[in-house]
């Protein structure tokens, strides 16, 4: 992201996990833009603008990051589900026999040319 892609006022998103438990999607506005980071309400901590994450560690015990859309945290969330999902359905069931034409499709999806 770059600077004059932020605007004062404009909103953004995140979802803290905190101890395995997510505190849902929360909306912030922009209140200050600096060279290199920004600010936003309800939050007294500083973020990067070229990554919209927090940057500072030495005291703040979650990483948080920002997205310019709901749509993009939903997306990501989605993402992490599925991926658990498929790491789970092929560590622990071994037993489940997919045909060479499943596998195939698979790999193909996993591995394009």
């Amino acid at each position: 992201m770059k600077k004059q892609d932020l605007k004062i006022g404009m909103s953004l998103f995140t979802c803290m996990d905190i101890h395995g438990k997510s505190t849902g999607i929360k909306k912030y506005k922009i209140n200050s833009i600096g060279n290199k980071y920004f600010t936003v309400n309800g939050i007294d901590e500083k973020f990067n603008i070229s990554n919209l994450k927090h940057e500072e560690k030495d005291y703040w015990q979650w990483n948080i990051q920002l997205y310019t859309s709901a749509k993009e945290i939903e997306d990501y969330q989605e993402t992490k589900k599925l991926k658990r999902e498929i790491d789970v359905f092929f560590i622990f069931s071994p037993q489940r026999e997919l045909s060479i034409d499943e596998l195939r499709s698979i790999h193909k999806i996993i591995f394009p040319k």
